[in-house]
């Protein structure tokens, strides 16, 4: 059989070319996949923080808060436009640089909010020395209705 060429037949053909076209849409769906999972939030979102809260488990909702007001900065979570609710309680602090925020910023057209629901304490009251209710180190941040306290 020389000098024979082999042609397929045009079930292989349809075959083959219906399998390219079954690749190429399995790629696209997996790559818009991977760019809406990557992609950033576009609205801006409400967290929460008690002090019942947890950083391990909680997830920032309402119904499973987190514990530290300084977490979602800590963690990188914020977007502008964002707002945590802190609510009512008694906030021990770790050290005495108290609550932190110096990582997520806000823009002019949307702060990242911290509101205070109800009557907030930033207790610092274990330190003793220089201690710090709040640091603001991030541009556009609006901390409302807090108080610090000191006792000691």
């Amino acid at each position: 059989m020389q000098g024979t060429d082999l042609v397929p037949s045009p079930i292989m053909t349809r075959h083959f070319h219906q399998s390219a076209l079954l690749r190429h849409v399995l790629c696209f769906i997996t790559l818009l996949t991977l760019l809406l999972s990557a992609a950033p939030r576009l609205e801006a979102a409400t967290y929460y923080v008690a002090p019942t809260g947890n950083d391990t488990t909680g997830d920032g909702s309402v119904g499973n808060p987190w514990a530290t007001i300084d977490h979602a900065d800590f963690q990188n979570l914020l977007v502008p436009g964002d707002t945590v609710i802190v609510q009512a309680g008694t906030y021990p602090q770790a050290n005495g640089d108290g609550v932190v925020l110096n990582n997520d910023g806000g823009t002019s057209g949307a702060p990242i909010t911290y509101i205070a629901n109800g009557k907030v304490v930033i207790d610092q009251s274990a330190f003793s020395g220089q201690s710090y209710g709040f640091q603001v180190q991030s541009p556009y941040i609006i901390v409302s209705r807090s108080e610090e306290r000191r006792v000691g």
